[in-house]
């Protein structure tokens, strides 16, 4: 920090209660909590059914694009098991698409559910 900037740190829009980007009521927030709520489930248990996992993605992937890192952690589980037991399957009979297809290891690569 640069002497002087104290006075413009304080005043900082992204300082204080009411930033959007602080305390419950973001937008950002609310829909991480809508997130960690329909994973909760999955994540608080060491074994569900195949059907409840899948369940579960479906939900996640619903209305976004989600990448194997945010799922992995909202599910609580490793990004291969994921990709292996749930991901590729649920590719190939069509119920998520790939933002790149073809190219599953593509920086940029996240999975939704398929547009009806």
């Amino acid at each position: 920090m640069f002497e002087g900037d104290v006075d413009e740190v304080e005043s900082s829009e992204h300082n204080g209660e009411s930033s959007e980007h602080n305390g419950e009521s973001s937008e950002h927030s609310e829909a991480e909590q809508q997130l960690l709520a329909i994973a909760a489930p999955i994540r608080e248990k060491a074994r569900v059914t195949r059907a409840s996992m899948e369940e579960a993605i479906l939900a996640l992937c619903s209305n976004d694009w989600r990448t194997m890192r945010t799922l992995a952690e909202l599910l609580g589980r490793e990004s291969d098991s994921l990709r292996n037991h749930y991901i590729n399957p649920m590719l190939r009979d069509g119920r998520l698409v790939a933002r790149v297809p073809g190219n599953p290891n593509h920086p940029n690569q996240a999975y939704k559910t398929k547009p009806e």
